[in-house]
């Protein structure tokens, strides 16, 4: 329940993602008590919420290069919150 809830905020959050977008996800844990989280991995759990955006890219740190569109999220008390630009 706690992994699902993680990628259904960002679904929630962005229900539509344009192609290309490169999809930061930072502070996400990996273990929950003693479980893993995504045995698949963060990536590829994320990927299947979007099944028709084949150029997504999921990182867990915002990349140097101009990479765009960008969007962040940051795993705060137990949610995924997205991260404004300013």
């Amino acid at each position: 329940m706690f992994a699902y809830r993680i990628v259904q905020d960002i679904k929630a959050a962005e229900p539509e993602l344009p192609r290309g977008t490169t999809l930061v996800l930072l502070d996400v844990p990996d273990m929950y008590k003693h479980a893993l989280l995504f045995m698949t991995g963060l990536d590829r759990a994320v990927r299947l919420q979007y099944p028709g955006n084949a150029i997504l890219s999921v990182r867990r740190e915002i990349p140097s290069s101009g990479h765009e569109p960008v969007i962040v999220f940051q795993y705060v008390g137990g949610h995924m919150a997205e991260v404004r630009k300013e």
